[in-house]
């Protein structure tokens, strides 16, 4: 077949050796062999194959040699050796002047890279993530004009050459969890072109070069996870930064005032920075700052300058302890002010205080909090649609929670001392699982407050004075006359179709009596009326009651879901249940009642 232009045996496994004489093929653009596991021999010489574009031995994990006149395949565009048993490439694949792609991930074994692979002038990609024993990049690297993508992933390299700085066409380099890198050449301020630069996991790299501040495209920065203490002062000159990754830097110990200069900056992660007890007060200065992420640092309080933050939607906080609850009223100084502005000094200025209205979600979790530290005006937060004040001291929630007009999802799981609710924006969705002292869903007139979707695990005290079907009775009542008021305005309107369904969750095992269709088991058979889809037919309410029967173990989580099976068609009904570490486990029995809205099935 002297006239073969494709020749495909991908998962071979009969395959041992590709003979010799397959450099006759002079007209073959594409060999595919990959995944042939058992390939152990390539043609010892392929120089024949003058048209070949595309060879990919990628999971030939028994080939240990490529030929040695690999060079002289003239059209070469693309190779796949990844997932191979290659201790080396040959020395003649500098002589390669086409390929724009060089794959070899995971190549196990692959020790080094010949200097010759400075010859290969067109290549744009370099991949050699997961090649686990390769203790060094060439020198000659840096002479490949072309190169655009380098990713070193999880290879031994403990430096980069200092060629690296030639490569002014460099786009992203990606240098994750390489654990024996120690540093960066200062040559790196020849990176003209770099925008993303992944250090993550290099648990051994404690410093970052201070002409890092001098790659100005750079747009996204990860050193999460590495061995940094400190970031070099040259940083605020990166005005280009949008994202800037910190998260688990265990030994990052400041941050330098510098940082005020990232003009761009929308994205900061800091969390799990367990050393890092303070933030600089130029942080305020990041005006494009839209997400700032703490959870788990040391941080003990905001900088007052927070205010000037007008783009911030984002807040995480999570289990930052603090000193004392009162601690964490700097978060809201801004609004604090409000309440004293007759007192402010002439000099000051109410512009800043606008920021922090943009704010979309807000995590307080874990943060030793009581009702004391929440400002009587934290309704001001007029976007807030996500609040997580888990596992904190609340008796009661503050009644400045009820003006957070915008707020849809409440979470308060593992709030031990909650005893009740103020009154709730209305139709939030509420997450109050383990919240053992919980007693009550009614406000202070004692009304219930208007539930969307309710997850009460474990409150076992909630339904001690009123049963969980009364609860949920009244809860549905509520429900239902909204969504029929909905219905009458015309054809969904936005504001009804964000409350097409009800769902709630708490102990119980007694189905109420105005369920009249029942079964035992997973599954229940209705048989519907021909004219039931009319309009006046609003839509199902479901009752299930449910145990486990023994605790998860750790890492392992269980979801409940319901669907609608209706003429063969299959309709997902309702989010589901999830339990597990984070979720909270039910002990004993548990009822959950929803209700999913028939325009919306339809749809």
């Amino acid at each position: 077949m002297p006239h073969l232009e494709v020749l495909f045996l991908e998962g071979c496994t009969r395959l041992y050796e590709v003979d010799p004489g397959i450099e006759v093929l002079d007209e073959l653009t594409m060999l595919n062999l990959k995944d042939c596991k058992n390939l152990v021999h390539f043609a010892s010489s392929v120089r024949g194959l003058k048209s070949l574009k595309v060879l990919n031995l990628s999971g030939c994990s028994k080939l240990k040699k490529l030929p040695d006149d690999m060079g002289h395949l003239e059209s070469l565009e693309e190779l796949h050796v990844n997932g191979t048993d290659i201790r080396e490439l040959p020395s003649s694949i500098g002589m390669l002047e086409r390929p724009p792609l060089l794959k070899m991930e995971d190549c196990k074994d692959l020790v080094c890279l010949p200097i010759s692979v400075g010859g290969l002038k067109s290549l744009k990609v370099v991949n050699l993530s997961g090649c686990s024993k390769l203790g060094k990049l060439p020198e000659e690297l840096g002479h490949i004009a072309c190169l655009e993508e380098v990713d070193a992933s999880g290879t031994s390299i403990r430096e980069l050459p200092c060629s690296i700085g030639m490569l002014e066409g460099l786009v992203s380099m990606s240098l994750r969890v390489c654990k024996n890198l120690v540093c960066l050449p200062s040559s790196v301020d020849g990176l003209k072109s770099l925008k993303d630069l992944n250090l993550s996991g290099c648990s051994k790299l404690d410093k970052l070069p201070n002409e890092l501040g001098f790659v100005a495209c750079l747009e996204k920065l990860d050193v999460s996870g590495s061995g940094i203490r400190e970031l070099p002062c040259s940083i605020g000159m990166l005005e280009g930064l949008v994202s800037m990754s910190l998260r688990d830097c265990k030994h990052l110990v400041c941050l330098p005032s510098s940082v005020g200069g990232l003009k761009s900056l929308k994205d900061l992660n800091l969390s799990g920075c367990t050393k890092l007890d303070k933030l600089p007060n130029d942080l305020g200065l990041v005006s494009c700052l839209e997400k700032l992420d703490v959870s788990g640092s040391g941080i003990r309080e905001l900088p007052s300058s927070i205010g000037l933050l007008k783009n911030l939607k984002e807040i995480s906080l999570g289990g930052c302890k603090g000193q004392s609850p009162k601690s964490w009223n700097m978060i809201f100084y801004p609004f604090q002010l409000l309440q004293k502005r007759s007192h402010i000094t002439a000099g000051f200025s109410l512009a800043c205080l606008s920021s922090l209205h943009s704010l979309t979600k807000l995590d307080l979790s874990d943060c030793n909090l009581s009702e004391e530290a929440i400002p009587s005006d934290f309704g001001c937060l007029f976007l807030l649609k996500d609040l997580d004040l888990s596992k904190n001291q609340f008796v009661r929630l503050p009644e400045s929670i009820g003006q957070l007009s915008s707020l849809e999802r409440l979470c308060l799981n593992s709030c031990r001392k909650l005893q009740t609710l103020s009154e709730l924006p209305f139709h939030v969705w509420v997450h109050a699982n383990n919240c053992i002292s919980l007693n009550t869903l009614a406000n202070q007139r004692g009304e219930f407050n208007s539930v969307l979707e309710g997850r009460f695990i474990n409150c076992f005290k909630m339904v001690e004075n009123e049963s969980c079907k009364s609860i949920a009775l009244s809860l549905l009542t509520s429900y239902l006359k909204f969504q029929h008021c909905g219905s009458l305005h015309g054809p969904e309107p936005e504001a009804y179709s964000k409350v097409a369904r009800f769902d709630f969750v708490a102990p119980g095992n007694e189905i109420p009596e105005w369920y009249n269709h029942r079964s035992v088991g997973s599954s229940i058979t209705v048989e519907l009326h021909p004219g039931c889809f009319r309009n006046n037919w609003m839509g199902f309410a479901t009752c299930v009651v449910f145990r486990l029967l023994k605790p998860l173990p750790p890492l392992v989580e269980l979801s409940i879901s319901c669907g609608l099976t209706a003429d063969g068609q299959v309709f997902r009904m309702c989010g589901g249940i999830l339990f597990g570490e984070e979720w909270g486990q039910p002990v004993l029995d548990h009822i959950w009642f929803f209700y999913e809205w028939m325009r919306k099935l339809c749809n």
